[in-house]
């Protein structure tokens, strides 16, 4: 169907923008299953995108927008074909010259069980849908695409450092409503990230309860250390964390064990 451009001096990001759901199954190695139904339900699990844009000159509107996919029945959990997925934004009267973010939402014609994924082989995540919008005043078009994913994994989610694989960390994508960029959703290490936290406080969905929630705190990197287990803390209070490995203060540029260096310098 025919996309109708933009006015002449307003332009819309045209980087691929993406609402993620995460939904996931797995079992193997995890005891209890992770296990979290990925859901669009318009009510409190509506998506957002947030699109960034520039006014060239004078002060414009930008005319409300709406497109719609038919949500293939094999990204669903329970196997529902018809169900529609709408991408919209509402009229953006008078903005004026500089750049500035509009909210897009992300709906569903019925309640979507996103099909649930498998964390390690199912990583590349499942396109939902996929949405053209107009960018500019010359008919190019930008792509909003709804994703399920099994979250994203630490870079070393499966490297084995100190005979073990200590850094099974899962995060979600959460875009700043303001800017426009996307962030994990917790500090690298965070204790809510660690699937295989021995004290049971991994879930995935919670943030920091308050600036002094220890379990959220996460590593803490020494300058040009690779991720080698030094950065992992125990943290017992808000104020108050050891290094999973204790310490030393024996300086090195390339240590040969995971001790946290310190020096009372």
């Amino acid at each position: 169907a025919y996309i109708a451009p933009l006015p002449a001096n307003i332009t819309l990001n045209s980087a691929s923008l993406e609402a993620d759901v995460v939904s996931i199954n797995d079992s193997t190695p995890y005891s209890p299953a992770i296990d979290i139904q990925g859901v669009v339900d318009n009510n409190t699990n509506t998506l957002h995108i947030s699109i960034p844009y520039t006014v060239s000159t004078g002060v414009t509107t930008l005319p409300a927008y709406s497109r719609t996919f038919t949500i293939d029945a094999a990204s669903t959990q329970d196997s529902t074909a018809g169900i529609v997925a709408t991408f919209s934004w509402s009229e953006q009267p008078n903005l004026a010259v500089g750049s500035g973010t509009i909210d897009a939402t992300i709906t569903t014609s019925t309640t979507y069980n996103a099909k649930k994924l498998d964390i390690e082989n199912d990583i590349a995540g499942l396109v939902a849908a996929t949405f053209n919008y107009p960018t500019n005043s010359s008919g190019t078009l930008g792509t909003a695409t709804l994703k399920v994913t099994p979250g994203v994994q630490d870079r070393n989610f499966n490297v084995v450092t100190n005979g073990i694989n200590e850094h099974k960390f899962l995060y979600l994508p959460v875009t700043n409503p303001t800017t426009g960029k996307t962030w994990l959703n917790n500090n690298l290490g965070a204790e809510y990230a660690d699937v295989n936290n021995p004290n049971g406080n991994f879930n995935i969905r919670q943030q920091a309860t308050s600036s002094t929630d220890p379990l959220a705190y996460g590593s803490l990197f020494q300058w040009g250390r690779k991720a080698d287990g030094h950065e992992l803390i125990n943290w017992t209070n808000g104020a108050t964390g050891t290094g999973k490995y204790s310490t030393t203060t024996t300086k090195a540029d390339v240590p040969g064990d995971s001790l946290f260096i310190t020096n009372t310098t």
